[in-house]
């Protein structure tokens, strides 16, 4: 935005030098009066508002402007000239000076002067524009909708100049896609607009998808577009992530096979969006956190690799753009000399890449605790095997799920706040104190052994079994996904699988860390059983502008079509059911995350 200012700045004192020069070409007239603009006229010029119509009145002209109106004396006029096909009005004063003043015009048909579809290579689904056009001024760009407005997306680019480059998402794949370019005063107000077709090429790398929407409304959704961080062919290949509309179309993806940095990426969470509008993740293949835009360039990578360690499952962002980061210690060995994994956090300085704090959850947890897991899955080497992480700016703590431990806040120094799991089986005395007791949606302190101890549950309380996603909410409640994994220790991954009565959920909990209480605050999914279930991964988000929660199981979920996952927006209140996508895969495996946001997000 500044440079624009400068170039505004740049044009208006051109225009000032050249009115001085003709002022004094002029004096030398001594018989012509000489006189100054007006202000007001040279403040719309300057401020980019452009003439709209002028009005002959008997001793003068009104100029009206987009804002505003300007008089000039026709004593002072000799003619007014209006040429709508380069956009300005010629005003000739009887000193010989003319004056162009930029004019609002019929027609920009010819803006467009080229036009490259997927310009990085790896994002078929967006068009990069080079516009010119008479005067100075924004753009929006709107891909229509197949179906109607519905499907429409628009977006209005920050740039103010009379020649840009934008780039344009949300074509449709395999479609000769209608987009309309508006040019726009700076705050958006449209002009003049323009249209032309872009056709696009059919999809590939969806390793045989199945997409069906079995409910949308759109009025009662959070705005945006879905995020599918997909899986691809297994867990480990996320070289395809694609974002999906409320009719069930894809809008964006990015090709990543052949990129020569990105190809066969293994983000496993997928990409999470920065305050820059740049996407984060972080590659399990060779330990880089990386920075990337919606065309897939590469702004920026860190490498935890050198430092000896091993990226897996997650990595987020801190207030202070530092980075949190689920990692693997080559260092790090338990009292059995194992190299365990899964198990240790860094925080990542943003600027140089070095690790400021870590946290080894073996110092902090009880790494012999196997009693929440199927005994087939649980080893000494991977005890905990940590897969979310959130951080609590309230108090400088982090947030650690752990599938076969349950979840814990640490704070700076490692030290324990709190562990949400089930009571039974913590051998260590250091962790009794630190243990959540589970209170009812009263507040009244659960008396029953067998729902502290995970047992069974209570009519509105039940622990988290094999979660994933935990994310702290405006209110300070905890959020996250409760698979189901293990749920009051019965069955394993096979007998899961085919329980028809077993369950995922999203569920909010309510700590009070001075009582050491958990409440139940809210859950869904339930309901749904085995409709719904998920035996891993997977993840859930509060959207906040509807009050919608968005609860996703992304692997071995009972589609109508087989197994996949499901994306269902549901009502915090009425629990009604505004949108619910299935997602159907021959490996079963589609997400670690589904996640709303808007498709444009650039500052």
């Amino acid at each position: 935005m500044k440079n624009i200012a400068v170039i505004l700045k740049f044009v208006f004192i051109l225009s000032i030098v050249a009115v001085v020069g003709l002022l004094s070409g002029c004096e030398d007239k001594e018989d012509q009066p000489q006189f100054l603009f007006p202000q007001e006229l040279i403040a719309n010029m300057q401020n980019g508002n452009l003439l709209k119509v002028v009005e002959n009145k008997v001793d003068s002209y009104t100029l009206i402007f987009e804002k505003g109106t300007v008089s000039l004396l026709k004593s002072e006029v000799v003619s007014v000239r209006r040429d709508d096909s380069k956009w300005i009005t010629v005003f000739s004063f009887i000193d010989g000076r003319q004056l162009n003043v930029p004019t609002l015009g019929v027609a920009i048909d010819d803006a467009v002067r080229k036009l490259t579809l997927n310009p990085s290579g790896y994002a078929p689904l967006a068009v990069e524009l080079q516009l010119s056009f008479p005067v100075a001024g924004r753009v929006r760009a709107v891909v229509r909708g197949k179906n109607g407005s519905n499907g429409n997306i628009s977006h209005l680019f920050p740039e103010n100049s009379a020649n840009q480059v934008i780039n344009v998402l949300g074509l449709y794949p395999d479609y000769e896609n209608t987009v309309d370019i508006f040019l726009t005063d700076n705050d958006g107000n449209e002009r003049c607009g323009t249209s032309i077709k872009v056709k696009t090429a059919p999809m590939e790398y969806l390793y045989q998808l199945k997409i069906k929407v079995k409910e949308s409304k759109p009025a009662l959704m959070e705005e945006g577009l879905t995020l599918i961080s997909f899986l691809g062919s297994n867990e480990l290949d996320t070289d395809t992530p694609f974002m999906i509309d409320a009719e069930g179309e894809i809008r964006w993806f990015l090709a990543l096979k052949g990129h020569k940095e990105l190809g066969n990426i293994q983000t496993h969470t997928g990409l999470q969006r920065l305050k820059n509008g740049n996407f984060l993740c972080a590659d399990i293949k060779t330990s880089r956190i990386i920075e990337m835009d919606m065309l897939a360039n590469v702004v920026k990578t860190w490498d935890i690799r050198s430092m000896g360690y091993r990226f897996h499952h997650e990595v987020i962002t801190m207030p202070n753009d530092n980075f949190l980061v689920l990692v693997d210690d080559d260092n790090t060995y338990n009292a059995n000399g194992i190299n365990t994994v899964e198990d240790v956090v860094i925080e990542v300085d943003h600027q140089t890449g070095k690790v400021l704090t870590r946290w080894d959850l073996k110092k902090s947890l009880d790494e012999t605790r196997s009693i929440m897991t199927d005994p087939v899955d649980w080893t000494e080497k991977d005890w905990a095997h940590s897969n979310g992480i959130a951080y609590s700016p309230s108090d400088d703590c982090i947030i650690v799920s752990c599938r076969y431990q349950g979840v814990v806040k640490l704070d700076r120094n490692n030290n324990v706040k709190w562990i949400l799991a089930p009571h039974k089986g913590w051998n260590k005395g250091i962790h009794t104190g630190r243990l959540l007791n589970p209170v009812d949606i009263n507040g009244k302190l659960l008396a029953d052994i067998e729902v502290t101890n995970g047992d069974k549950a209570a009519t509105d309380f039940d622990w988290s079994w094999g979660g994933h996603n935990p994310s702290i909410l405006a209110d300070g409640s905890l959020m996250m996904f409760d698979n189901g994994y293990f749920r009051h220790y019965k069955g394993n991954n096979l007998s899961d699988f085919r329980n028809p009565e077993n369950y995922s959920r999203s569920v909010i909990y309510r700590i009070d860390e001075n009582n050491m209480t958990v409440r139940q605050m809210w859950q869904y999914g339930k309901e749904r059983k085995r409709d719904c279930w998920a035996v891993a991964v997977s993840s859930t988000q509060y959207l906040g502008k509807k009050q919608n929660v968005l609860f996703c199981p992304g692997v071995g979920t009972a589609n109508s079509g087989g197994f996949g996952g499901k994306v269902v927006e549901v009502s915090k209140y009425s629990k009604e059911v505004v949108f619910e996508l299935e997602l159907t895969s021959p490996t079963i495996m589609i997400f670690h995350r589904a996640t709303r946001l808007p498709l444009y997000c650039w500052i």
